[in-house]
């Protein structure tokens, strides 16, 4: 973590941290306490533990050196809501937390409280080091990844009850008029060379985003938006999830080891698709992006669609190139009241809305390349999380 905060008050960085905190309790205000305990599987956590642990972030690594005469709100909870600090102490071990009946869900809306009215009064002193401000800062992007593993793993829990949970009303453009069906795919074509990879500024930037460093590319071809749902749909009834022969040895074997015939949150009733979300089951929306599916089903995908994913390095050049346009459109940032990827128009949108969850297992992106070479099987990128197709 690297920035420079010049130009940045305490007050200002106040506002952001009281933003960013409310957010996180405006996530769980459609849920009940027995909502925020349940663990689902041994890689989620409950919502509950989520809230304490960002605030024993601050506790830890923000008020106890830095405000004087600061006293933990609960000592055990040094232990508690540690996730893999092994430098502070011992952790409780993560498939357990849903074993944590104690503190309560008020009792850590206490605790975020205590720690709320403590940042507020350590920001306010008169004097505050660099140092400080750049740990609060690095706390928010930390409670920001937070948010979405809450939605994440608060889906995921869902989606085992047979009442379909909503904590938002979006609905989607179910039945969409000519005027809303998918966009017709192009391709966009990007020159090959030698391009900076990574990052350089003096912004906000976690360690593994730099050094800057070159990479060399070979020209290719990137789809301006994401891979339907309809596309995805034509490889299932096509027997995608019964060739052997468009998947990776180790995909296939986890496939049927598992018995995965379709994406997650995917249903099948009386001849009609259903997806759920966090909106409840609905119908499956042909123009929205695919999203829940695993490196692997992606890429039995693209072998399906005679193309390839692309790497992580044809997807930054291309989130680079498209700058301008990408700043131009609507970003896809946190929608309270949808939380579900939505239909994309452009490499821009694309770029900026590969955020939903993989399901399954590990993520892959999402969206289309058309290639010049495919002698040599690329690099996925597997950072980003919806699926997305590359073609030559």
């Amino acid at each position: 973590m690297n920035m420079d905060l010049q130009g940045h008050s305490p007050q200002t960085l106040l506002n952001r941290f009281q933003t960013v905190r409310k957010i996180s309790q405006d996530l769980t205000e459609p849920l009940h306490p027995e909502d925020q305990v349940i663990q689902s599987m041994p890689d989620a956590s409950p919502i509950k533990w989520h809230l304490a642990h960002t605030s024993w972030f601050f506790e830890t690594f923000v008020l106890a050196p830095n405000l004087p005469n600061y006293q933990d709100f609960q000592a055990e909870f040094t232990y508690l809501f540690n996730s893999y600090y092994n430098q502070v102490g011992p952790q409780y071990l993560r498939p357990n937390r849903g074993l944590i009946s104690r503190p309560t869900v008020d009792e850590v809306r206490e605790y975020r409280q205590y720690v709320d009215r403590h940042i507020d009064q350590l920001l306010t002193q008169e004097q505050i080091s660099q140092q400080c401000l750049e740990l609060i800062e690095l706390g928010l992007h930390h409670e920001q990844q937070h948010q979405e593993l809450m939605l994440t793993d608060i889906k995921h829990a869902f989606s085992f009850n047979p009442l379909n949970p909503a904590i938002a009303d979006y609905q989607g453009p179910d039945n969409p008029g000519p005027d809303k069906q998918t966009t017709p795919q192009h391709w966009i074509a990007f020159p090959g060379g030698e391009f900076l990879a990574g990052y350089a500024g003096k912004a906000f930037h976690f360690d593994n985003e730099t050094p800057s460093h070159p990479v060399l590319l070979q020209p290719f071809q990137l789809s301006q938006r994401l891979v339907t749902n309809e596309e995805y749909l034509a490889f299932i009834n096509d027997g995608g999830y019964q060739n052997p022969l468009l998947w990776l040895s180790d995909g296939w074997a986890w496939c049927q080891q598992n018995r995965i015939e379709h994406p997650l949150y995917w249903h099948l009733r009386d001849g009609e698709w259903l997806q759920y979300t966090l909106s409840g089951m609905r119908p499956l929306s042909a123009r929205e992006p695919v999203c829940h599916i695993s490196y692997y089903e992606a890429d039995a995908f693209a072998q399906w669609h005679g193309k390839r994913l692309p790497t992580e390095f044809e997807w930054e050049t291309a989130a680079k190139q498209q700058r301008d346009a990408l700043l131009g459109e609507q970003a896809g940032f946190l929608d309270l009241a949808c939380l579900h990827p939505q239909h994309q128009a452009s490499i821009a949108q694309a770029c900026s809305n590969c955020m939903a969850p993989a399901g399954n297992g590990p993520a892959a992106p999402t969206a289309l390349i058309r290639v010049s070479h495919l002698q040599q099987a690329p690099l996925v990128n597997t950072m980003a999380s919806s699926c997305a197709i590359n073609g030559c």
